[in-house]
């Protein structure tokens, strides 16, 4: 393989590589590791495969509940879009439709609280929290918790109870579902290496209750791996909890990417004209083009800069 050399000539000697893989050859890889006892790897189930992973769990978990029927009639999706979005094919509208049907869920059970309960000045706090998430202020964190204090002690308790219909305690599991993918989104983000193993590991739970075996099998695998990281390899764990398991291509907070959706998106920019295609059989003709591709690129974006903006 040729990652075989990359510890020796780009890290070090003495330093692993860290080597972010799709699923399918994160476990071919993993055979390989364990097979020539190679330690310099340290080995990454690349974050977007779980994410569509994940999604295709929600999916499972609604498909044919009827929430597909009110985005169908609905018209805001169609059936082959659905389609897509159950079977974790589509991350950015999967994300989007399971976000939505969240929202959506919170309001009606929000209209059924305002109906039944005394809200007293609940509603003022509500319109504080907002305008205090919407000006960035410093007391959004005492907002909140004295809202959350407010529902822990009068809805909360209300939510599993057994007066409680199926209906609504399939609606709060799925929404319990759709927290996990998000957690692991959020972690990703803002890249917190802690939150993204905490969120993992709260995931691997619905791989198996929806049979999604390979995720189930390799994935606490893999979360063992990354624990193991702490004693095995300090220096590593340091510079992944420092945000290197995610990528940064822009200085604005909360934009981070998977490093598996940089990898797609760049191999999206060199299938381009001109790029990739049709070199795939010839490697010494795809390693050049994969060592200037990326100055070729900064040439590119420089001359085009160089213009003026359009207003």
């Amino acid at each position: 393989m040729l990652t075989q050399g990359i510890s020796a000539y780009v890290v070090g000697p003495n330093r692993r590589t860290v080597i972010t893989l799709d699923l399918d050859l994160y476990q071919r890889a993993l055979k390989i590791q364990e097979s020539i006892k190679n330690r310099n790897w340290v080995l990454r189930a690349g974050t977007l495969h779980i994410a569509f992973a994940a999604l295709h769990g929600l999916g499972k978990t609604i498909d044919a509940s009827g929430l597909d029927i009110c985005s169908i009639d609905s018209g805001i999706y169609t059936s082959a879009a659905l389609r897509g979005i159950y079977g974790g094919k589509a991350y950015k509208r999967g994300v989007e439709y399971n976000l939505t049907s969240s929202l959506a869920i919170l309001m009606m059970k929000f209209d059924a609280i305002s109906v039944h309960t005394p809200l007293g000045p609940v509603h003022d706090i509500c319109e504080d929290f907002r305008r205090a998430l919407h000006e960035r202020s410093d007391d959004m964190v005492n907002i909140y918790d004295n809202l959350n204090s407010w529902y822990v002690v009068n809805i909360k308790s209300h939510d599993n109870s057994e007066e409680s219909g199926e209906l609504v305690k399939f609606f709060t599991k799925y929404l319990e579902q759709v927290e996990s993918p998000l957690s692991l989104i959020h972690a990703c983000l803002s890249g917190d290496w802690e939150c993204y193993l905490v969120a993992l590991e709260n995931l691997i739970k619905y791989f198996f209750a929806h049979d999604l075996l390979n995720f189930a099998r390799l994935m606490p695998v893999y979360l063992a791996q990354m624990y193991d990281l702490k004693r095995d390899d300090p220096a590593t764990r340091e510079a992944l909890k420092s945000g290197d398991f995610v990528v940064t291509k822009s200085e604005v907070p909360f934009t981070k990417l998977f490093t598996d959706q940089t990898l797609e998106q760049e191999i999206k920019a060199l299938k381009r004209h001109g790029g990739i295609v049709g070199l795939s059989q010839d490697e010494s003709a795809l390693d050049r083009l994969v060592t200037i591709t990326l100055h070729l690129a900064h040439i590119v974006k420089q001359y085009l800069n160089s213009f003026p903006k359009a207003t």
